[in-house]
């Protein structure tokens, strides 16, 4: 997370030491961040169960329409975080896919420099878990069935761009800040008679670099 924020620090150190751009929309942009991660209870039903809270990396590409107050995004996050249960702790690989709507008040441009927007959008929590054999949560009633590691998700979340209206090596840079949270609609776990458990919380916090592009 330091060194996430010293690479956007100096991002914006240069960006001021740039040069200034004519006022202009930008029809989409590419980004890449970190920042951290809390999962929610996978069993819900029982002694609690949820990977440890930590980092996370995200990647996302979007298009901008309606004079770029309506934004398509597809975006991607990953952790390895601890799982422990019963004293037996494994590192699972987690990834978030999603593709959303960006709603802005205003259109991202040169010369406006706080730019807020709303995220709606749905995609795929992947647990690694991995297919395999039945496994027994002794004590928590909670079963992994083995197949079920990769679940729907829905989720929303509020963020923040900082554009500075400088370009870098001719690309426009800013700075995101944003909060959202990925809601898979059932645990990967089951309760031992099969039912389903959920929902589970993907709540992220991340900082990250988005570069204005005219597609």
């Amino acid at each position: 997370m330091r060194g996430m924020l010293g690479t956007a620090g100096a991002a914006l150190a240069a960006l001021l030491a740039a040069g200034p751009l004519a006022a202009q929309d930008y029809a989409g942009a590419i980004g890449y961040g970190g920042g951290g991660v809390w999962f929610g209870d996978f069993n819900e039903s029982g002694t609690p169960l949820a990977m440890d809270a930590g980092w996370l990396a995200t990647a996302s590409a979007e298009h901008y329409m309606v004079s770029g107050r309506l934004g398509a995004r597809l975006g991607a996050a990953f952790t390895n975080r601890p799982f422990t249960v019963s004293g037996d702790t494994r590192d699972i690989n987690t990834w978030l896919f999603d593709a959303s709507l960006l709603l802005r008040p205003l259109p991202a441009r040169a010369g406006r420099s706080v730019v807020p927007f709303l995220s709606l959008g749905a995609g795929v929590a992947s647990y690694g878990f991995g297919d395999g054999r039945r496994v027994v949560f002794e004590g928590s009633n909670a079963v992994y069935p083995g197949d079920t590691d990769r679940q729907l998700t829905v989720g929303g979340g509020l963020g923040i761009d900082f554009i500075p209206g400088r370009s870098f090596w001719g690309t426009p840079l800013g700075i995101r800040l944003e909060a959202a949270d990925h809601v898979a609609l059932e645990s990967p776990f089951q309760t031992p008679g099969g039912d389903a458990l959920g929902p589970v919380h993907n709540v992220r916090v991340t900082l990250g670099l988005i570069g204005l592009v005219d597609l």
